[in-house]
This record gives C-alpha cells, sequence and structure tokens, in this order.
C-alpha cells in the first residue's frame, strides 16, 4: 500500500481516478485489471466486495468495522447519526488479514497482468 501511494502523491486517495486525482479510482478499472487478468465473466469489482465482506464474517469482524472496511454507510441511521467514528485502528488489522488471505490464496505481485 505504502508503494501504491508514492504511486498517486497529489491524490488523497491510493488509488486515485486516472484523470480525476480528487476522485477514487472507478470500479471499471478494476474490471478492466479482472478481464486482462482472465477473470472476464467471472469476477467483477463488486463481487470482489461481495468476497471480502463474507470473508470478514466469517472470521468474526465487528460488523461496522466490516462496513467502513468497505465504504459502506452504517445501515442504522441513528447509529449513523451519532457514530462518528472513522474504524482506522481496527481497519489497518483487518487489511492486513485481508492481504495475508489473498497471499495464502497464491496472489503475488508477479502474477497480475498490469497492462
Amino acid at each position: 500500500m505504502e508503494a501504491a501511494k508514492k504511486l498517486s502523491e497529489q491524490s488523497k486517495f491510493v488509488f486515485p481516478h486516472l484523470k480525476i486525482s480528487t476522485e477514487p479510482m472507478s470500479s471499471e478499472t478494476v474490471n478492466a485489471a479482472l478481464k486482462r487478468n482472465g477473470y472476464y465473466k467471472v469476477l467483477t469489482s463488486h463481487s470482489i466486495r461481495s468476497i471480502i465482506r463474507t470473508y470478514l464474517a466469517e472470521i468474526g469482524i465487528e460488523k461496522n468495522t466490516a462496513e467502513t472496511v468497505l465504504a459502506h454507510k452504517i445501515d442504522d441511521d441513528l447509529e449513523e447519526t451519532y457514530n462518528c467514528h472513522n474504524y482506522l485502528n481496527q481497519r489497518i488489522p483487518v487489511m492486513n488479514l485481508w492481504g495475508k488471505y489473498l497471499e495464502d490464496c497464491g496472489l503475488v505481485q508477479s502474477k497480475i497482468i498490469t497492462n
């Protein structure tokens, strides 16, 4: 993540939009990368988010932390109004667990087709 952030220093996003650095990367960018890597009609950016959310539930990550990892709103309007916590300290180890899980599944940078 640190290496990725260095490539996008002009943006507040680790993965900024290619043309508009003030916006996050488009889900279509992820879909194009999936297609290049042989996952066309197998996975989409949203199905990956579903896999992540399911994994977090399976390993017992607290619901608000898991939802915040995916940049989802908390589905309780009252709680969302009063709970301003960003869960950053909880999200960091969760993302490390996700990264380790991907590595354990055999996903390594050298196998990813980037262009």
